[in-house]
C-alpha cells in the first residue's frame, strides 16, 4: 500500500491518543470548573468592589459630612466669640484658642482673621500634611506657625512665629509680602454673616490648593476662615480606599460640574521637553529680579486646556510656559485662581495681580497695559450638531444664532464683518455647548482646542467641529498674550526674551502634552464621564451605581455614589479600577486553578499511561499479529486475550482472516503451480525430444536441495532454505527453468540430425544417390547395349560405382548423425562427397510456398541467384550444396536490455540450412544459428519471468530459472555469471538439468547413458569449470543421484558406479 509522508507524520500512537483522550476529559473538566469559578469569582469581585465602594463612600461621606460640619460649626464658635470676647485679645491669646479648634481635626489646616484694612492674622497646624513644614521653613519640633500680614506697598511684612506644642517661641521668619486679604475669593465671597464655601483654590503663600470656609464677624469689617487642605482629603480617600480596597482603583471626590475636589492619585503629568538653557543675565538684572518678589499670575478656572486650575492647582498650556520662563528668566510665580474671568481682570486693573495670561490684542479692549509677544496662535472653530452640509465660513451661518464668549475683545470685528448673524452672548464654553446642544444656538464659535477639551469632557454626543475656518482667522486675530503693567516692564522684558529663546523642539513637546488626544492629563484621569455618573448617581431607580467604559483598548469599572448632604453642597464620590485589576485575584485563583490541574495533569501522566496499558498492550499485540499475517505465518497468529470487547473480537476477526488468508494462498499457490506445471508439461508435450525434462529437472533439484538442508556436517551443513516461501521460490524457478522452450520452432527443439529441418533431409540426398545409383545403372546398359563395350569389363564399373555410392552415402549418413567428433579429413570427404553433379530435369522454383518465393525474389532482386538457378531445366545440381535460398535473415535487429545482462554473441543469420554447412558440424547436430537458437530459450524464460508481477518472497525466481545454463568458469550464458555470481540453488538447478539431460531415455536425438558414464561426463565437466567440484563431490556422497535413478530411471540404465576415484580427485572445501 502507498501512502503519503505527509499523512504518515500525522498518525499519532494509539497510547498518546489514549493519553490525550484522558487528558482531554480532564482538560475540559477542569476548564469547564475553572470557567464557572472564574464566573462566581468575578461576580464576588464585582459584588466585593461594590460593597467595598458603598463602605467607602459612606466612611467618605461620613468624614466630609463631619468635616464640613466641624469646620462650620468651628467658623461660626469663632466668629461669635471674637465678636463678644476676643475683639482686642493677644496673639497668645488668640493661637491658643484657635490651636484647641485644629487639634480636634488634623485635616484643618489653619484658622485665621483678615479685615478691611488689610491686616492678617493666621495659626497654621503643621500637622494638617506632611510637606507643610518643608514648604514653610519649619524645624521638626515645630508644632504651630503664627503669621500675621500688615503695611503698606514695600513694608508690608509677613510675619511668621513657630511654636512648639506647648507655645514656646523657636523662631521666626520675617519677609515681604504682596498678600492682601481683601484680594482673596473668601474675603470677597463673605458680604453676608453666612458661612461662604469656596471652591478649590491656590493658597497665596504656600502656592498649594484648598477650600475656605468663611464668614463676616458681625457688625465688623472682619472675616473669619478656615482652610481644609484638598491634599488631606486626598490623603484620607487614599488611606481609606487602601484599607477598604485594594489600593489600585482611582478614587475621586468631585463637584456637580465635574471639577475634582480631591482624589488618591498622585498625579505624575508633566512636560517632558528638551533641557532648558537658563538666560544669560548680569548681576544687575539678578538682583532686579530678587527685588521683583513674586509676580502674581492670573489662573482661570476652566479654560482648558490652556489655562485652567483642577482641584485648585494650576495647569495648562500656558501655564507650563510660564514654568518653562521661570526656569530660563529666575522670575517666581504665584498663581491666583478661584475667581472668574471677570474677576480676574479686574484685580488686574486694581493692581491685585501683576501678570493676566491669556489675553487677545484688540483696539477696542479695555486691557490696558504692556503686552507681551504671542504666546501662541490658537485658531478657531465652528461647532454645530451633525447636519448634512458642512460651513466653510461664517456667511454660510447668515440668519442663523451663534452663540460665543461675551468677554471675548475681538466680538466687535465678528459683528462688523458678520452683520447677518444673530450673535449671542455666553459666560462659559460649557454654557455654549449645552445651549447648542439645547438647540437655542444653531452654531458657537470658539478656540478650537478649547471647544474640542470642553466638548469632550462634558461628553457632549452630536456635535461636528469644524476648524478649517481660514476666512476666520484671517478677518480675526488668533493670538494669545500676557499683558502687565507698566511697572513690570523689566519683567516682560524678560519673559519676551525668553519666549524668543523657546525652541521648536519644546513647542512640540508643549503641544504634544496638552494639544493633542489622548493626552497624558486625559490619561491620567481615564476620560472620566462625569456627566453619566452625576446622572446614575443621581437616578434612585438605578440597579446599582456601575458603569462599564473602555478606553485604549481597556474596560473600566466605574462606582458612582452621591455623597452630599444638601442640594447645596452636592458632592460626588467615585472610583474608577481596570477590569484587570478588579479581577485579579479571581484570574489569581484561576490561575492557581489552572496550575493545579495542570500539576494534577503532570503527576496523573504516568498513571494515565499505565491505565492506557489495557488497551495498548493488546493493540500491539494485533500489530505483531499483522506483522505475521504481513509475512504470512499463518500458523503463528494467537488470540490475544482483553477484557475490552472490541479488541477482543478483533483478535478473533484476525485469527479468523490469517487462516481464510492462508487457506485461500493454499489454494493460489496450488493453482499457481498447477499452472506451472501446465506450462512445463505443455512444453514437454509440445517436443517429444524434451521428454519429462520439465518435468524431472524440479524433482532432481529438490532431491538434492533436502539432500543439503539434511547434511549435518560438512560445508553445507548451515545450508538451510529461511522458509517454505524460500523452498516454494527455489521450486518454482526449478518448473519454470526451461519456459523460454515455448517460443522456439520445432524443428530447432527436435533436431535430432545435421540436416534435419522440419524434416530430416537426409532423405532428399538419399533420393540423390539413388539418382546416381540409376545414372551408373543407365551408363553400364548403355556401354553394353549402345556402345557395345565389353559387358564384363562395364559390369565390373558399374558394381564398382554402386560400391563408392554406398559407401559415401554411409559417410553422409553417419556424418548427419552428429555422434561423434568429425576430424577435418571428415569434413573435407564430405565436401569431396558433395560435389559430385546430377542433371535437374525439373523446376525448383514451382510449389514454393509464399514465404518461399518472397525470400527467392529478394535474393533475385539483390542479384544473388546465378540465372540458370531461376527454374531453368537440366540443370547441373551437386549432390551436396549450400545454396543462398539456405540461408534465412533475421526479420528484426536483436537488442537486449542491459538490465538482463545477456552476454551471448549473436549469430549474423537466423538459420543457416547449407547441406554441406550442417554436414561438416564438428560436433553434435547443431549449427552456431541452431544454438543460438536453442540457447535463446533462456532469454525468452527471462523475460517472460521478469514480466510477471512475483511477489517480494518469490523474487528471485527468474534468476534461479535462468542460471542452470551458466559456468563456473563464467563461460556459460546468457549472462556469463562466475562462481562468485553463483548462489547454491543456481548451482543445484545446474547439476540437475546436466544428470537430467545426460540420463533422459526419452528423447530420439540421443541415446539415455548410464549413470555411470553421465556421472564421469559430469565429472569431466567438473574438470572443465563448468559444474560445481564441491557439489558434484555431494551428489554424489548423498547418493542423489541413486535416489532419482531409482525413481525415474530404467533398471538396464542404473549400473554400478565406483564414486571412490572421483572423490579422490575432487574438494572436500566449498569453491
Amino acid at each position: 500500500m502507498v501512502t503519503s509522508k505527509k499523512r504518515i507524520f500525522k498518525r499519532l500512537s494509539i497510547r498518546i491518543l489514549v493519553a490525550n483522550m484522558f487528558l482531554l476529559a480532564i482538560v475540559i473538566t477542569a476548564s469547564v470548573a475553572i470557567s464557572l469559578q472564574y464566573s462566581a469569582s468575578k461576580r464576588m469581585a464585582v459584588s466585593h468592589m461594590l460593597s467595598s465602594m458603598n463602605l467607602l463612600s459612606d466612611h467618605m461621606s461620613d468624614s466630609v459630612y463631619s468635616l464640613e460640619n466641624d469646620a462650620k460649626q468651628t467658623v461660626s464658635l469663632l466668629a461669635e466669640l471674637i465678636n463678644s470676647d476676643l475683639s482686642d485679645a493677644s496673639i497668645e491669646r488668640k493661637s491658643s484658642l484657635f490651636a484647641q479648634f485644629l487639634k480636634k481635626r488634623p485635616e484643618l489646616y489653619s484658622l485665621y482673621i483678615g479685615d478691611k484694612q488689610e491686616h492678617f492674622f493666621q495659626l497654621i497646624n503643621l500637622d494638617s500634611a506632611k510637606d507643610i513644614r518643608q514648604r514653610m521653613g519649619a524645624q521638626p519640633d515645630d508644632r504651630w506657625a503664627v503669621v500675621e500680614v500688615s503695611g503698606s506697598n514695600e513694608r508690608r511684612l509677613r510675619q511668621t512665629y513657630f511654636y512648639t506644642s506647648t507655645f514656646h517661641l523657636n523662631h521666626q521668619q520675617t519677609e515681604n509680602s504682596n498678600f492682601y486679604p481683601t484680594e482673596r475669593p473668601w474675603f470677597a465671597a463673605s458680604a453676608q454673616n453666612d458661612i461662604y464655601k469656596t471652591p478649590p483654590y491656590l493658597f497665596q503663600h504656600l502656592q498649594i490648593s484648598g477650600q475656605t470656609y468663611a464668614q463676616r464677624i458681625r457688625n465688623t469689617d472682619q472675616v473669619i476662615g478656615l482652610d481644609i487642605l484638598l491634599s488631606s482629603l486626598s490623603d484620607q480617600l487614599s488611606l481609606s480606599s487602601s484599607k477598604l480596597i485594594n489600593g489600585q482603583e482611582q478614587a475621586f471626590l468631585f463637584s456637580q460640574n465635574g471639577e475634582i475636589i480631591a482624589s488618591n492619585i498622585n498625579s505624575t503629568h508633566s512636560v517632558i521637553t528638551p533641557e532648558i538653557q537658563p538666560i544669560l543675565l548680569s548681576q544687575q538684572q539678578k538682583e532686579a529680579i530678587t527685588n521683583l518678589g513674586r509676580l502674581k499670575v492670573s489662573n482661570q478656572n476652566d479654560w482648558r486646556p490652556f489655562d485652567f486650575s483642577e482641584s485648585g492647582v494650576p495647569k495648562g498650556y500656558f501655564i507650563e510656559l510660564m514654568q518653562m520662563i521661570s526656569a530660563m528668566t529666575g522670575l517666581k510665580f504665584d498663581y491666583i485662581n478661584g475667581f472668574s474671568r471677570e474677576q480676574l481682570v479686574q484685580k488686574y486693573k486694581d493692581d491685585g495681580i501683576d501678570i493676566l495670561l491669556s489675553v487677545q490684542k484688540a483696539q477696542n479692549t479695555d486691557i490696558e497695559g504692556l503686552y507681551s509677544v504671542p504666546l501662541r496662535d490658537i485658531p478657531y472653530a465652528i461647532v454645530t450638531k451633525n447636519i448634512t452640509q458642512e460651513p466653510k465660513s461664517l456667511s454660510d451661518l447668515n440668519g442663523k444664532t451663534v452663540g460665543f464668549l461675551g468677554r471675548w475683545s475681538v466680538l466687535p470685528m465678528l459683528k462688523t464683518h458678520f452683520p447677518n448673524i444673530k450673535w449671542q452672548e455666553s459666560i462659559t464654553e460649557r454654557d455654549l455647548i449645552s445651549r447648542l446642544q439645547s438647540g437655542q444656538y444653531d452654531a458657537i464659535i470658539g478656540a478650537s482646542p478649547v471647544l474640542k477639551s470642553t466638548i469632550s469632557i462634558m461628553e457632549a454626543e452630536g456635535l461636528q467641529v469644524y476648524d478649517e475656518l481660514v476666512e476666520i482667522n484671517n478677518i480675526v486675530p488668533s493670538h494669545f498674550y500676557l499683558v502687565t503693567k507698566e511697572k513690570q516692564k523689566f519683567a516682560l522684558d524678560l519673559i519676551n526674551q525668553a519666549l524668543s529663546q523657546i525652541t521648536p523642539a519644546q513647542r512640540d513637546a508643549l503641544d504634544v502634552a496638552w494639544l493633542q488626544q489622548n493626552t497624558q492629563y486625559m490619561q491620567d484621569h481615564l476620560d472620566i464621564p462625569f456627566k453619566k455618573l452625576i446622572k446614575t448617581a443621581d437616578d434612585p431607580n438605578a440597579k446599582q451605581p456601575l458603569i462599564i467604559k473602555k478606553n485604549d483598548g481597556t474596560r473600566y469599572y466605574i462606582f458612582i455614589k452621591n455623597i452630599g448632604n444638601d442640594i447645596f453642597t452636592k458632592q460626588y464620590f467615585t472610583a474608577v479600577i481596570t477590569e484587570k485589576m478588579l479581577f485579579q485575584q479571581a484570574t489569581k485563583e484561576a490561575f492557581h486553578s489552572a496550575l493545579l490541574s495542570a500539576l494534577v495533569m503532570v503527576i496523573l501522566l504516568p498513571i494515565i499511561w499505565l491505565f492506557s496499558t489495557p488497551i495498548v498492550r493488546p493493540i500491539r499485540q494485533l500489530q505483531r499479529v499483522t506483522e505475521k499475517i504481513k509475512l504470512r505465518q499463518f500458523d503463528d497468529v494467537a488470540f490475544v486475550d482483553s477484557n475490552i470487547k472490541e479488541i477482543w473480537q478483533l483478535s478473533n476477526s484476525f485469527v479468523s482472516m490469517s487462516q481464510d488468508i492462508k487457506q485461500h494462498e493454499a489454494s493460489q499457490k496450488g493453482f499457481m503451480e498447477a499452472l506451472i506445471r501446465l506450462i512445463a508439461t505443455a512444453i514437454d508435450d509440445k517436443s517429444a525430444h524434451t521428454g519429462g525434462h520439465c518435468y524431472r529437472v524440479p524433482e532432481l533439484g529438490l532431491m538434492l536441495s533436502d539432500a543439503l538442508e539434511k547434511a549435518e556436517e560438512g560445508p553445507y551443513k548451515a545450508f538451510k532454505f529461511a522458509n517454505d516461501n524460500e523452498r516454494l521460490e527455489f521450486r518454482i524457478a526449478a518448473w519454470l527453468h526451461d519456459c523460454g522452450k515455448i517460443t522456439m520452432p520445432e524443428h530447432i527443439i527436435d533436431k535430432g540430425s545435421k540436416l534435419e529441418c522440419t524434416y530430416n533431409r537426409i532423405h532428399e540426398i538419399r533420393t540423390r544417390f539413388e539418382v546416381l545409383w540409376r545414372d551408373a545403372e543407365i551408363d553400364y546398359l548403355h556401354k553394353v547395349h549402345i556402345e557395345k563395350q565389353d559387358p564384363t569389363i562395364a559390369l565390373t564399373v558399374w558394381e564398382e560405382r554402386q560400391t563408392i555410392l554406398q559407401e559415401e552415402f554411409a559417410i553422409v549418413a553417419k556424418a548427419n548423425v552428429g555422434s561423434e567428433l568429425m576430424s577435418e579429413k571428415d569434413r573435407q570427404k564430405i565436401k569431396e562427397i558433395g560435389a559430385q553433379e546430377w542433371i535437374r530435369h525439373f523446376s525448383n522454383r514451382l510449389g514454393l510456398s509464399p514465404a518461399e518465393e518472397m525470400m527467392l525474389a529478394k535474393q533475385a532482386q539483390a542479384g544473388n541467384l546465378e540465372s540458370e538457378q531461376l527454374g531453368q531445366q537440366a540443370v547441373i545440381e551437386t549432390l551436396l550444396s549450400d545454396k543462398l535460398e539456405h540461408i534465412i535473415p533475421r526479420l528484426k535487429n536483436i537488442n537486449y536490455p542491459p538490465s538482463l545482462g545477456i552476454k551471448m554473441t549473436i549469430p549474423k543469420h537466423q538459420y543457416n540450412q547449407g547441406e554441406i554447412y550442417n554436414l561438416t558440424i564438428k560436433k553434435g547436430t547443431l549449427t552456431k544459428e541452431d544454438r543460438f537458437k536453442i540457447n535463446e530459450h533462456i532469454i525468452s524464460t527471462i523475460t517472460m519471468l521478469e514480466s510477471l508481477p512475483f511477489p517480494p518472497e518469490l523474487s528471485r525466481v527468474p534468476h534461479y530459472a535462468s542460471t542452470h545454463h551458466e559456468r563456473m568458469d563464467g563461460q556459460g550464458y546468457p549472462r556469463k555469471l562466475n562462481a562468485e555470481q553463483l548462489s547454491l540453488p543456481d548451482r543445484v538447478l545446474m547439476i540437475a538439468d546436466v544428470f537430467e539431460a545426460l540420463t533422459a531415455s526419452d528423447r530420439p536425438y540421443k541415446k539415455a547413458k548410464p549413470i555411470s558414464v553421465a556421472i564421469d561426463i559430469m565429472f569431466n565437466m567438473c574438470q572443465e569449470g563448468h559444474l560445481d567440484l564441491q557439489l558434484f563431490r555431494f551428489f554424489l556422497e548423498s547418493d542423489t543421484y541413486l535416489k532419482y535413478a531409482e525413481k525415474f530411471l530404467p533398471k538396464d540404465q542404473i549400473d554400478t558406479v565406483n564414486i571412490k576415484p572421483y572423490l579422490e580427485n575432487l574438494p572436500k572445501k566449498r569453491t
